[in-house]
């Protein structure tokens, strides 16, 4: 997205220099593709937003704030499935162990 404003000339409207003036038209063209940019499900971060400053830092706090909330997620998802999975492996070690045993009687 930063690219994409980079690009079309317009990201001095969400990253304007010191005692920068921003023009109200080319803020609202940054606005609008920042908007059309989002999947709906993400559009109702932005919606209340009049420029596209507030736009940009309405979507990094709302997906900044839960980058470490989403990564502990995924860390106890991964843990669950290898905890399974060394049940599994257990479980199959003490069938192959006791197969051998057998075959040795």
């Amino acid at each position: 997205m930063k690219n994409f404003l980079i690009d079309a000339g317009m990201w001095n409207c969400v990253s304007p220099s010191t005692d920068q003036e921003i023009d109200v038209e080319l803020d609202q063209r940054a606005l609008a593709k920042i908007n059309l940019s989002l999947k709906p499900s993400a559009a109702k971060i932005t919606k209340k937003c009049v420029t596209a400053k507030e736009a940009w830092d309405a979507l990094q706090n709302e997906y900044e704030s839960t980058a470490l909330v989403r990564l502990i997620g995924l860390y106890t998802n991964c843990s669950k499935q290898i905890f399974r999975s060394s049940l599994l492996c257990n479980s199959i070690l003490i069938i192959f162990c006791q197969l051998l045993k057998n075959l040795s009687q």
